[in-house]
């Protein structure tokens, strides 16, 4: 197993290589790499989580190794460098991809500052969020807990949207064009912003994955038995 080393600069001035705190962070870590990743994607709408990963562990080789000494830093842990690292590759690929979106992130990023986008940010209390659209919870024509505790649990574990959309038209007994349009239309509604923010959010609001796993659970109906199920085909 690796060790992670805080080691801050190599004696030459390349900064390009793989001894680093950040890839042993990342190797020893993998599973919360990929939640990590996954979670950001959805956030941004990118369903290239494979190539993501893979850009990410490129942009690390290049870029300097995360230094917890320097002064002004953007990121006060490792952790929350590598989060950094990954919104921007993130914004690169789909920036290169044509997305106007990215554009508008990255600009967004530059204008405000790296600092101030990744400081902890507290958005409201899950529970109180999910209770704030109780009202709405068959507004979609699917029960939006069972859609919300299905697609954070199966996302997580970093199956694909197609394959997610696929699942739930068997379990929920829904055209999976209409869950697709679903989630669409949850995505616009105010009222589901914040939740929505709170849940799929990367570490930024300091979430905890089996503290929301919980939060969601408590309000769906006939939630062991989906879990049995996700065991079944995903283990």
């Amino acid at each position: 197993m690796r060790t992670i080393s805080y080691s801050l600069k190599d004696d030459d001035d390349s900064v390009e290589g793989w001894d680093k705190s950040t890839i042993n962070y990342c190797m020893n870590n993998m599973d919360k790499i990929r939640t990590m990743v996954s979670k950001m994607c959805f956030q941004y709408n990118c369903k290239d989580r494979d190539d993501i990963q893979s850009c990410l562990f490129e942009d690390l080789y290049e870029s300097e190794d995360f230094d917890p000494l320097r002064e002004g830093g953007a990121a006060k842990s490792i952790d929350s460098y590598i989060q950094m690292k990954l919104q921007f590759v993130i914004f690169r690929y789909l920036k290169k991809m044509g997305n106007e979106l990215a554009l508008e992130n990255i600009d967004h990023a530059v204008d405000n500052g790296i600092k101030e986008r990744f400081e902890e940010v507290e958005i409201g209390n899950l529970s109180e969020l999910l209770d704030n659209i109780e009202h709405k919870r068959d507004v979609y024509g699917i029960d939006v807990f069972s859609f919300l505790y299905l697609y954070f649990k199966l996302s997580i574990k970093f199956i694909d949207e197609e394959e997610i959309w696929n699942f739930m038209n068997v379990i929920l007994k829904l055209d999976k064009r209409d869950v697709s349009k679903a989630y669409e239309n949850m995505k616009r509604d105010e009222d589901f912003i914040l939740a929505f923010r709170k849940i799929f959010s990367s570490g930024d609001v300091g979430i905890d994955i089996s503290y929301v796993t919980e939060e969601i659970g408590n309000r769906v109906f006939g939630r062991k038995q989906f879990d049995n199920i996700i065991e079944e085909y995903f283990g």
